[in-house]
Order: structure tokens, then C-alpha cells, then sequence
């Protein structure tokens, strides 16, 4: 089993050698480096707003922060940023229209806070495509901005996407041990987006509760466990292992992405050389995801997972294909018919995706939250 440094080394590093600056380079009229002695642009100061639904010390938010400071530095001071924490300034339900009408510059959205809207963006929904949550940020991002149709996505929303932000992968939290889908099956279980599909397909009874309400949910008997939502989230979070002492990797993967995404009026009134910053540190924050923020979120989740006796485990290769055979189908064609609605070639759409996605987990591996505690010993 690879440790850390291995898996750092093999993946997140190689997939910072394969950000796309290059192609931003070929399009910004500045030049952004601050290495070579070279000043850093000269650009008109600005405050940008970020208001988010997480607190300051979510993983997510540590990662903004990062690259918040990044663009300061970038810009020699004169990009700087005001931070709303907690829904302080918008609620979880208007992130998206709250970067939209301009409430806040910059808002992180996934799409699965409002599918209708991102009928392509929400292909990062699919379970089964892969355990590389940053390659799926990585091929989200890189979509993007190579496609004139997600873009117009985007656009119609008023908002540019300026990164997609990694989700761990789905988990499934059990009072007892479940090692297969037969173990679920006839059982009230808590989902969440495409996942609660992939519930009711594989024949437990799918519930749609939501995750503030799962521990008592549990406690009260009402379910009978969770799925979709991740091992951070479960213990971290909503000490759901309290209640489900037993979590375990199914294989659905990663089922989601966040995308950090600023107001279109807002981008498109900033400068080449403003943009270009921007755009720089996404895909250096991007590059630097594993090191900085995902793998310390797993340390911290092992951590806890030792402390409180939670039993993980994973789920046989033969018990992951027969749940992923009996609902990948289904789902893809679900998502398939949305994307076909917007005009699109919805299966040379998936294609380019998924070509992208083969790019990025070639470049190395990135582990699960289960396989890299597992792998602790």
C-alpha cells in the first residue's frame, strides 16, 4: 500500500505538472510569474467578496484561503479579498444566486445544488466514473473552459467558473456490517442526489433526509443507515459514527464537485492581467490539492476514526461491480437525456469528459478517505 509521500509523489505532484497555465499563458497579455526577478503586474486594486456555507476551517474553505492569498500575491496586493463564513452573508439554497445578482463576488456551488441548471455540469454526479476526486475537478475545470456549451451553462447563470473544488468519495454508514447489496436491500436508507437513485435500484428503500437530520433520523430508528455523503463529513462533521458505527467504501466513488464560481459581470470587468491572476492560482491550487488540503483532511479523519473505534472496510471487487452494473446505465442515460435537452451530442459530450478523466488518473493515483486509513494500519 503506497503511503503518503508515494501517493503525493505519483499523483497530486504529476497532476500539477499537467495544469493547463500553459494555456492560459497563450492568452494572457501579461505576464503573472513572480519568480525570475520579474515585478508582478501592474493591475488597479480591487476587493473581491467570498461568501460560502462552511466554516473557515472546512477543508474547502482552508483551500479558498489559500488560494485567496495566492492572488494577492500574484497581484503584488492589489486583488484582496473579504470572506463570509457560516451563510453569513448567503444562504446555502442562494450560493448560486448570490454569485449570479452579485451579492457576493464569489460563491462555491456544486451542481448538484441545482441540476436544472447545470444539465452538462452535473455529469460530475455520475457514481462509478472514478475514486480520483481530483481528476474530477481537474476534467470539470478543464471542460470549462474548452467547451463553448458548458460555458453558455455557466453563462446563462451569469457566473464563470473559475475551478471545480474536489468532494471526497461516497460512503455508506451502517449500525451493523454491510458487504454487500444484498445486506441493504428492503433497508430505509438515507441518499442524496444521483446516489438516492442508486439506492432505490439496487432495492433498499431510498430516503431523502436531509443530513442535518440523519443522526436523529438513526437515533430515532426512522432509517436504518446512510449512503452519500463522505467519511470526512459522516465523523468529522455530523459524528454520524456515533450512530452507525460501521462505514464502509461501497465503490460509488466520487459523486460529486464543487466549482468555485465568480459573477459574470464582475470577470468580465476585470482585466486580462486580473484574469490571468485569477486563473494562475486556480490551477495552482488545483495542482496543489492533494498535499496541502486533502491529505492533511485525511490524517485529521483517521485520526478521529481511531479515536472513536469506527470499523472501517470496503466492499469485494465482485460486491462493487454487481451494485455498479445493476445502476450505472440507468443513471447515465437519466443524465444523458437532461444533456440531450440543451442541444448537445450527449455521448461525444461524455466521451470528451471522460477522455479527460482517463488524462488526469493517469497522471497518479489519489486515494479514498477508506483506503488511505485502511492503509495506515
Amino acid at each position: 500500500m503506497a503511503t503518503r509521500t508515494q501517493w503525493a509523489t505519483r499523483g497530486v505532484a504529476i497532476l500539477a505538472a499537467t495544469t493547463l497555465a500553459a494555456s492560459l499563458a497563450a492568452c494572457s497579455t501579461g505576464d503573472t510569474s513572480t519568480g525570475g526577478g520579474d515585478a508582478a503586474p501592474q493591475v488597479d486594486p480591487i476587493t473581491l467578496s467570498y461568501a460560502t456555507n462552511v466554516g473557515e476551517l472546512d477543508h474547502g474553505s482552508v483551500a479558498m484561503k489559500w488560494w485567496m492569498d495566492r492572488v494577492t500575491e500574484l497581484s503584488d496586493g492589489q486583488i484582496t479579498f473579504e470572506a463570509f463564513w457560516s451563510e453569513s452573508l448567503c444562504k446555502t439554497p442562494d450560493l448560486l444566486a448570490c454569485a449570479g445578482d452579485g451579492r457576493a463576488d464569489i460563491t462555491p456551488v456544486s451542481p448538484a445544488f441545482d441540476q436544472a441548471a447545470f444539465p452538462l455540469g452535473s455529469i460530475v454526479l455520475l457514481p462509478y466514473a472514478t475514486e480520483n476526486v481530483i481528476a474530477v475537478a481537474q476534467s470539470l475545470t478543464e471542460m470549462y473552459r474548452t467547451s463553448d456549451a458548458l460555458q453558455a451553462e455557466y453563462n446563462a447563470q451569469n457566473v464563470h467558473l473559475l475551478h471545480a473544488i474536489p468532494t471526497t468519495t461516497a460512503v455508506m454508514g451502517s449500525r451493523e456490517p454491510v458487504t454487500s447489496l444484498a445486506d441493504i436491500q428492503g433497508k430505509s436508507m438515507r441518499g442524496y442526489g444521483m446516489l438516492l437513485n442508486a439506492l432505490d435500484k439496487g432495492g433498499a428503500n431510498a430516503v431523502a433526509v436531509p443530513i442535518g437530520e440523519v443522526y436523529e433520523s438513526l437515533d430515532r430508528g426512522v432509517i436504518d443507515g446512510w449512503f452519500a455523503t463522505t467519511l470526512d463529513n459522516s465523523v468529522l462533521d455530523f459524528k454520524l459514527n456515533e450512530v452507525t458505527p460501521y462505514i464502509t467504501d461501497t465503490g460509488a466513488g466520487a459523486y460529486q464537485a464543487g466549482a468555485i464560481l465568480l459573477n459574470l459581470d464582475r470577470w468580465n470587468g476585470l482585466s486580462a492581467e486580473q484574469q490571468a491572476i485569477l486563473s494562475q492560482a486556480s490551477d495552482e491550487v488545483m495542482g496543489a490539492y492533494g498535499e496541502e488540503f486533502l491529505f492533511p483532511l485525511y490524517e485529521r479523519v483517521c485520526d478521529a476514526v481511531e479515536a472513536e473505534g469506527v470499523t472501517l472496510s470496503a466492499w469485494s471487487d465482485k460486491a462493487k461491480a454487481e451494485w455498479r452494473d445493476i445502476v450505472s446505465g440507468g443513471l447515465k442515460d437519466e443524465w444523458s437525456e437532461r444533456a440531450a435537452a440543451t442541444g448537445v451530442d450527449a455521448e461525444d459530450y461524455y466521451a470528451q469528459y471522460h477522455k479527460l478523466l482517463d488524462k488526469y488518473e493517469a497522471a497518479g493515483d489519489v486515494p479514498t478517505g477508506i483506503t488511505y486509513c485502511l492503509s495506515r494500519g
